[in-house]
């Protein structure tokens, strides 16, 4: 199973944001780490609240809701989320894993119905030697969230992309390089 990460980000579309609708795809392979700062960044970058589908789903196993798997809840979580600030004009960066179609199409919902473009954007780590040790030194940043290890991230499910989206490699790129390749390419200055 390939692995990629994902994040989110959508704008209302307007002359001023026209473009700062982009999503990254799938499962984590740049590392959750690099995938983070990237979308923390490029929220902090554009003003955008920025939701992370991690801390949303450890609240819900703390909270003793959900104990163990939450499933899609915390994908369910943050859908709701993005469209209530995407319909009040605010601009949204959401970091996600979105290995499946059902995940990627509740996005392109939301986008839709909150009148916003979503471009996708897969984050990858084209180098697995560098990926693997990322994977292995991470450091857990959320209270109670166990990171992943190297097999669960070779072994999650992922399905492939219908199209091809714009395409970041964090073998290759910082991740204030890869914010300033996603503010140059979506994000108007009109």
């Amino acid at each position: 199973a390939r692995a990629a990460a994902h994040a989110l980000a959508l704008a209302p579309t307007t002359a001023k944001n026209a473009a700062l609708q982009a999503a990254a795809a799938a499962m984590r392979q740049a590392t959750p780490d690099i995938l983070a700062a990237n979308a923390k960044d490029l929220a902090a970058a554009t003003g955008a609240v920025y939701l992370r589908i991690d801390v949303i789903e450890q609240a819900l196993r703390n909270s003793g809701a959900l104990a163990g798997d939450v499933g899609s809840s915390g994908y369910s979580v943050a859908n709701q989320l993005a469209l209530s600030n995407l319909l009040i004009g605010r601009n949204v960066v959401v970091d996600c894993v979105n290995p499946v179609m059902e995940s990627r199409v509740a996005w392109s919902d939301i986008a839709s119905d909150s009148g916003v473009r979503l471009v996708d954007i897969q984050v990858i780590c084209s180098d697995a030697d560098e990926h693997r040790r990322r994977v292995e030194t991470r450091a857990a940043d959320i209270p109670g969230l166990t990171p992943p290890t190297w097999d669960s991230v070779q072994n999650h499910e992922y399905e492939q992309w219908v199209g091809a989206p714009f395409c970041i490699d964090t073998a290759l790129t910082s991740p204030s390089q890869a914010v300033a390749m996603i503010t140059k390419r979506f994000i108007s200055h009109e």
